[in-house]
């Protein structure tokens, strides 16, 4: 059977599109166990300035954050 499909130039297709500056990180989540849910909600309502942090220990988060420029938050 024939393959059939499309293909693009994605530099070129990213060159066309007009540049976005990224917004600054202004918060980083440090979440505790169980607080997944009331991240998202604190997320949603700060759309593109939050962060989830990669780290269980929320002396890394804290320095991450630092290093980033932004404020962590801890939710619990």
């Amino acid at each position: 059977m024939p393959a059939t499909g499309f293909s693009a130039d994605v530099e070129a297709l990213c060159a066309a599109m007009p540049q976005m500056e990224e917004e600054p990180l202004r918060y980083l989540l440090h979440i505790r166990r169980g607080a997944l849910r009331r991240a998202m909600d604190f997320m949603d309502s700060r759309a593109g300035q939050c962060a989830l942090s990669p780290f269980e220990d929320e002396t890394e988060s804290a320095a991450l954050a630092a290093k980033q420029g932004a404020k962590l938050i801890v939710i619990e």
